[in-house]
């Protein structure tokens, strides 16, 4: 019987889609992260879910990556993407050649799961950084079965999930593209929804949706929003998403409520998952790439001989550039997240306290960072701009 890691476990899903008796679900532990949980009564003993499990699989790869920063070539789609929209042209490709695309998108009340779209109107679902674990639900079987009818598939997930699915699948297909994010960690559902329960609450409003980096103003950062309707006027709101005016984002960005498995990633490394890995290329505007990278850049890892040839045929504008820099900048790529000496205080606070004494505790601890968060949004767009230029202009000058 599958015995349960709650160290190591990703909540990738592999065991589950590798069930022949459906006897595993994922179950929301006290720590609020999802975990698979076996029905013994219709357990049969016959390994398939251990056998399947990646925690213990070599995961080391022979690609010989290369870098490129990225951006779509199309303004609209552009604006509509967390970084360069590398992701919106790989999906362009695909769904071009008749293929089916599976990736994360928002369900009822902003809960993450994998989706399966095979229309470019549908693109939307998928855009968008979200930040919060996914349930992959039954999309490996799915897919599974696409790839066996000869099916052109692109899967797009996280690196565990990418190694789930390629562990539950057993052997390669060549019809099949995956795409790994470059992932800080993930934070459940469960807390996502206690924060956003009471902003509901205490605001008297229905939140309609998330946007965890906007674009707006034509900034491309680490700013977003959410969009409501406001209960007591009956209206349309749209409300500022700052890592210092919201204890999830900021919580998030340093890394404090991820899963336990984050922590000890072992696919934080350049032996990636993917086909094609995705993050933002940070300090794009000093490397005096031949475009614009003002509404964002993609950082585009392309890590098989597959992936080489796809490349070549996306509606891409693109420069090489080292992996080092690349690496630099996105310190996911060398090594796990660190984890805060508070996470432990973090998790349990989500066990035992309400929403509005953890937003209390937010802003009695980080102050100092919320009033230099506050102080930070105050510099000019064009100011700032240009101060990172210079910044990452140097930086790249000495790799």
């Amino acid at each position: 019987m599958l015995k349960i890691d709650f160290e190591k476990c990703t909540g990738c899903g592999s065991c589950i889609a590798a069930c022949p008796l459906d006897c595993i679900s994922m179950v929301e532990a006290k720590d609020g992260f999802i975990y698979p949980s076996v029905d013994k009564s219709k357990c049969v003993d016959c390994h398939k879910c251990e056998k399947t499990c990646p925690i213990d699989h070599n995961s080391e790869s022979d690609n010989d990556s290369e870098a490129y920063g990225a951006v779509y070539d199309d303004h609209k789609t552009l604006m509509n993407s967390t970084s360069g929209g590398a992701f919106s042209a790989i999906v362009e490709y695909v769904l071009r050649n008749d293929g089916i695309v599976y990736g994360c998108a928002y369900s009822k009340h902003l809960k993450p799961i994998h989706i399966r779209i095979n229309k470019w109107d549908q693109l939307h679902l998928l855009n968008g950084s979200k930040y919060i674990q996914s349930d992959t639900l039954n999309t490996f079987q799915t897919a599974k079965e696409e790839l066996e009818a000869g099916t052109l598939v692109l899967y797009s997930g996280t690196p565990c999930q990418i190694a789930g699915l390629k562990s539950y699948l057993g052997k390669e297909y060549k019809n099949l593209i995956t795409v790994d994010i470059i992932c800080h960690g993930v934070p459940s559902y469960a807390y996502f929804k206690k924060y956003i329960d009471w902003l509901e609450i205490t605001r008297n409003i229905q939140l309609k949706t998330v946007n965890f980096r906007s674009k707006e103003n034509n900034q491309w950062g680490l700013s977003g929003n959410f969009i409501a309707k406001d209960m007591t006027h009956n209206r349309t709101i749209k409300m500022n998403l700052f890592y210092y005016n919201s204890y999830y984002y900021y919580y998030f960005l340093k890394g404090g409520i991820y899963r336990n498995s984050c922590y000890s990633c072992k696919y934080a490394n350049m032996q990636r998952q993917g086909d094609f890995t995705l993050g933002d290329l940070w300090g794009a505007e000093g490397l005096g790439l031949p475009f614009d990278v003002r509404n964002g850049c993609s950082l585009v890892l392309v890590n098989s001989i597959q992936a080489k040839r796809i490349l070549k045929r996306l509606k891409l504008k693109k420069a090489s550039i080292s992996v080092e820099y690349a690496i630099t900048n996105n310190t996911q790529l060398k090594s796990p997240s660190i984890r805060p000496n508070y996470r432990d205080i973090l998790i349990e606070q989500y066990q035992s306290l309400s929403a509005n004494e953890i937003n209390q505790y937010f802003h009695k601890m980080f102050w100092k960072d919320i009033i230099i968060g506050r102080g930070k949004s105050l510099i000019p767009i064009g100011l700032k701009t240009n101060l990172l230029k210079l910044i990452y202009k140097r930086k790249s000058n000495r790799i």
